[in-house]
């Protein structure tokens, strides 16, 4: 019956013991460099495409997440994304990151309560989203308590001013 256990012999299969009585340990222990020499010998301007780490780790011999966390150790990072630059408000004019059409400014709306008088503001969107719906009739109101105080139908507002 075989044994479950290495045969007693383990200077074959590990380094040689180390002067301190212990043994080197077997494994990516000396891959740090071979990683290095890699990344340098494929990617020599420093920019590493996607997948970049998973070709290392295959020509290296390790897992992808350990070539990655020598590659962090080592001060190796992927590329970032590209920088998309600057775009303009399509309203203003006024210059916005790229991925966003509207500058912060032009993103709400000031508006004036038709109660009250009283000055508030509102997302653009839902602005126009209301002037668009038929069921809106154009009336803005700050707050609940001044859209309950103006009347709903046109009779009841004749019989008021009457």
């Amino acid at each position: 019956m075989a044994s479950l256990y290495p045969p007693a012999d383990l200077t074959a299969n590990h380094a040689p013991v180390r002067a301190g009585g212990t043994m080197s340990r077997p494994g990516p222990r000396g891959k740090r460099s071979e990683v290095a020499t890699e990344f340098a010998r494929r990617f020599p301007d420093g920019n590493i495409p996607r997948g970049g780490l998973a070709d290392v780790a295959e020509a290296v011999g390790l897992s992808k997440p350990r070539v990655s966390i020598l590659a962090r150790q080592m001060g190796i990072y992927g590329t970032a994304p590209p920088d998309r630059g600057v775009g303009l408000c399509k309203l203003c004019g006024a210059p916005t990151p790229r991925p966003k059409r509207i500058c912060k400014d032009c993103r709400v709306v000031n508006l004036t309560c038709d109660a009250c008088g009283q000055l508030f503001t509102r997302p653009r969107d839902r602005v126009v989203e209301k002037q668009q719906d038929p069921r809106y009739k154009g009336r803005t109101f700050c707050c609940w308590t001044c859209y309950n105080s103006v009347p709903r139908r046109q009779g009841a507002v004749d019989a008021m001013e009457a």
